[in-house]
């Protein structure tokens, strides 16, 4: 609101008082005038196209941020809503599209869809399994697959991959159910890493192997 002083000399000329405001235009401050900086960069890259009745669901709940495409896909989804989104990011030739396709939950997957096991170590932590909370992580058996297969395929080549001696204790401790290598023995048969000990077991006798997934690496380079 414009507020006009006419307590300084005429010659002068009035002075303007304008209170800090924002609105939906550009931002006033005291007598400056400050031109609003770019909007927040979007959580999808550009180039994709999403669908208006998708946005248009989400934007009584996510207001600003779904207009502009940032975390459009929200645990709110249901089933279909996430399929769609899926299916039209799978379908886009841009590689950074893709790319962004696989930071996000699917939603249809096996993992995505099941439930608690309420066995596993986060599981005993939870308090909904009367735990304490500390580590307020998910199921492991709620891993979307996308996401972990994703993971693996970049970690892997990097790895450091070890084979024990399976003899001496600590070899014949249960796997951490947290690793890596435990993921890969138990989504995807073992075939990111294979013969790869737990990464958690620190046998003194272990030897370092070279994983597949680092041998088709070094080929791709060649």
């Amino acid at each position: 609101m414009l507020r006009i002083s006419m307590s300084v000399p005429l010659s002068m000329g009035p002075m303007l008082l304008m209170e800090s405001r924002q609105t939906n235009g550009p931002m006033y401050h005291g007598a400056h005038y400050m031109q609003p900086g770019p909007p927040p960069p979007s959580a999808v890259p550009n180039g994709t196209h999403i669908p208006p009745n998708l946005i248009q669901s989400h934007h009584s709940v996510h207001g600003q941020a779904a207009a502009s495409g940032q975390h459009i896909i929200t645990s709110s989804m249901n089933r279909s809503q996430r399929l769609v989104f899926v299916k039209m990011l799978s379908s886009s030739q841009n590689p950074k599209v893709k790319l962004e396709l696989f930071k996000f939950k699917c939603g249809v997957c096996r993992g995505c869809q099941c439930k608690p096991c309420g066995q596993c170590t986060y599981c005993q932590d939870s308090p909904q399994f009367g735990g304490p909370g500390v580590k307020k992580q998910s199921c492991i058996e709620r891993r979307c697959l996308r996401v972990l297969e994703n993971r693996l395929q970049r970690d892997a080549p990097t790895f450091k991959a070890r084979v024990g001696c399976n003899q001496c204790e600590d070899c014949r401790m249960p796997d951490c159910q947290i690793c890596l290598r435990y993921f890969s023995s138990k989504f995807f048969d073992n075939r990111y890493m294979t013969g790869a000990m737990c990464a958690k077991k620190r046998c003194n006798n272990a030897t370092s192997i070279e994983l597949p997934a680092a041998q088709n690496a070094e080929l791709r380079q060649v």
